[in-house]
């Protein structure tokens, strides 16, 4: 639940500050839906995907199938894919804005048993990314990158490379939404969901 909440106030401000005209967005590999409730909550207009889940708390706000959204987000998607450019031109696809988030691998690179992140026991991790393969990925698909610790934005159009980082800053993202609050999708979802 944690991750949860801190993808929520950094996507919010990263909204807030950089895309505030946004109007639907989609959480890729979504899991139970936990992320896409919340951010509706705090009313952004999110939906749902996840291929390997079921949508438990965000139902009748699916992914609708031959559309595209002003945002995207993939929370800890990047490393489970098999082949990534064909994965990644999907969500390129879908979006000129995508977020994610993926742990960069140190330089020079740890041996298998020295970096937490490649998690062998599970076998789950295994698509590793270095800051330069990412900005190959956003070249490739005609983005710019945009990079704080772990989270990045591919986008089409030039952002502020100021304000992603501000906006990447857990308590600094508190104050901007707070700032920036918006009407809650709460009430209008329980009414679409009931008749």
């Amino acid at each position: 639940m944690q991750r949860n909440l801190v993808n929520r106030e950094l996507t919010s401000a990263v909204l807030n500050l950089l895309f505030p005209k946004m109007s639907n967005a989609v959480d890729f590999g979504a899991g139970h839906g936990i992320f896409v409730r919340l951010m509706r909550d705090r009313g952004f207009n999110f939906f749902w995907f996840d291929l390997h889940a079921t949508n438990d708390y965000a139902r009748g706000f699916e992914l609708q199938e031959h559309s595209t959204y002003d945002f995207l987000t993939a929370f800890e998607v990047l490393e489970h894919l098999v082949e990534p450019i064909p994965d990644l031109a999907r969500l390129m696809d879908l979006s000129d804005n995508v977020f994610v988030s993926t742990c960069i691998v140190p330089q020079p690179s740890p041996g298998l048993s020295d970096w937490w992140y490649y998690v062998p026991s599970t076998g789950q991790h295994i698509s590793f990314y270095t800051t330069e393969s990412l900005r190959r990925i956003a070249a490739r698909f005609g983005r710019r990158l945009l990079t704080c610790g772990s989270y990045h934005l591919f986008t089409r159009e030039k952002r502020s490379d100021i304000l992603y980082k501000v906006a990447n800053k857990l308590r600094i993202a508190r104050i901007v939404n707070q700032l920036h609050r918006r009407a809650s999708l709460t009430e209008n979802d329980f009414e679409k969901m009931t008749s």
